[in-house]
């Protein structure tokens, strides 16, 4: 029982490491991905979709490299390609919930920081919510409350 938590909370911390230090800036969310950002985006998902919590211990660092190079997207471009696109839709119900719950927790600083930068108004809620399929007013009270684990679990239970 040790050793499985002694291998989970490294997973926990290094596997998927929370963004830490100065206060960043969030990229503009009228800013389409290009093709790597579309490409590191589904080596995250389809790795934590294709690998338990323990196996994916071996792909930290690639892990951590791809969600480097996609830190400067918009978070809600981020999810909005990952909700759009079915095949990766697909893939969210299929990660095991400690490496979901990492992932999701991963975008509360960088939501809350486009909210304090003005990044998250209307027209881009509204945006997001046709490019997703979703209602803004299911969406809004999340947003509202800065709810971003409902958020983003809403997103997933609704496709």
């Amino acid at each position: 029982m040790k050793k499985y938590l002694f291998y989970l909370g490294m997973f926990m911390a290094c596997c998927l490491p929370m963004a830490e230090g100065a206060e960043k800036i969030i990229g503009d969310y009228s800013r389409p991905l290009n093709e790597a950002d579309k490409s590191n985006i589904d080596y995250i998902i389809t790795t934590l979709s294709e690998h338990n919590t323990f196996m994916l211990f071996g792909y930290q660092d690639k892990l951590k490299q791809a969600g480097n190079s996609v830190d400067y997207v918009h978070p809600l471009r981020h999810l909005g390609y990952v909700f759009s696109e079915p095949n990766l839709t697909q893939r969210t119900h299929k990660i095991d919930k400690v490496p979901w719950n990492r992932y999701v927790s991963g975008f509360k600083r960088p939501l809350n920081l486009a909210v304090k930068q003005g990044k998250m108004d209307q027209a881009v809620i509204n945006d997001f919510s046709k490019r997703v399929g979703i209602p803004v007013a299911v969406l809004e009270p999340y947003v509202k409350q800065k709810n971003w684990k409902g958020f983003i679990n809403t997103i997933r239970d609704h496709k």
